[in-house]
């Protein structure tokens, strides 16, 4: 994440932070100005009943209009801070879009600078790679060259199980060469599956570093 996301977001937390709060804020008012309203009704409906002038009951019937209108007050102060914050955060917020798109466009060029340099040292370990194959293949001609040269040259004084053995010795020289590439093409696949380097190659690293990757 680079900076100027890290600092958005940030931004974009503490807008969220605060009007989560007077959403809570919010809602505790209106309950306790509902719970109000259904006492204050309760006591209305009382003093309807009795038809009394000075009672008790419309003593706190005043106490009950009077509280519901300051928490109709603070309720409506709340809303309008609410408000007032949810502009403002839309025009900070909206104000940071160049200096995001900006540092997007930084970020991605570096990143695509950085990728071509990587793709020119793949491209030298492929050919080192390719080189490293050719000469492999190339000791295994030879062994199987020696093999059969030896085999040729003293045909008449080897023995049955001696002419296996060397057959034998050739075969298991031509089959590592391809459980080499049989191991290397089981990793690239498994790069190109899950888009990261085989376990076994991780803990090797892990090793010979220290625990870090």
């Amino acid at each position: 994440m680079y900076p100027e996301l890290m600092k958005y977001k940030q931004i974009k937390k503490q807008y969220e932070d605060q009007l989560n709060k007077l959403k809570l804020e919010q809602k505790d008012l209106e309950e306790e100005k509902e719970t109000m309203l259904e006492e204050y009704e309760k006591l209305l409906s009382q003093i309807t009943s009795h038809q009394k002038a000075n009672s008790p009951e419309r003593v706190s019937l005043t106490g009950l209009k009077s509280e519901i209108q300051q928490l109709t007050e603070e309720l409506g102060d709340v809303m309008e801070e609410s408000s007032h914050l949810s502009r403002s955060q839309k025009e900070r917020l909206h104000e940071w879009m160049k200096p995001l798109r900006e540092g997007m466009d930084r970020e991605v060029m570096a990143a695509k600078q950085h990728l071509r340099l990587k793709k020119e040292e793949f491209q030298r370990y492929r050919m080192e790679l390719l080189l490293l194959l050719q000469q492999v293949y190339e000791m295994e001609d030879y062994i199987q060259d020696i093999h059969y040269s030896y085999t040729e040259a003293c045909n008449e004084y080897l023995s049955e199980q001696d002419k296996k053995t060397l057959q034998l010795q050739a075969i298991n020289v031509r089959r590592e060469a391809k459980h080499m590439l049989s191991e290397l093409q089981q990793d690239l696949d498994y790069v190109m599956k899950n888009g990261k380097t085989p376990e076994w190659f991780q803990e090797k690293v892990k090793a010979t570093t220290g625990g870090e990757l």
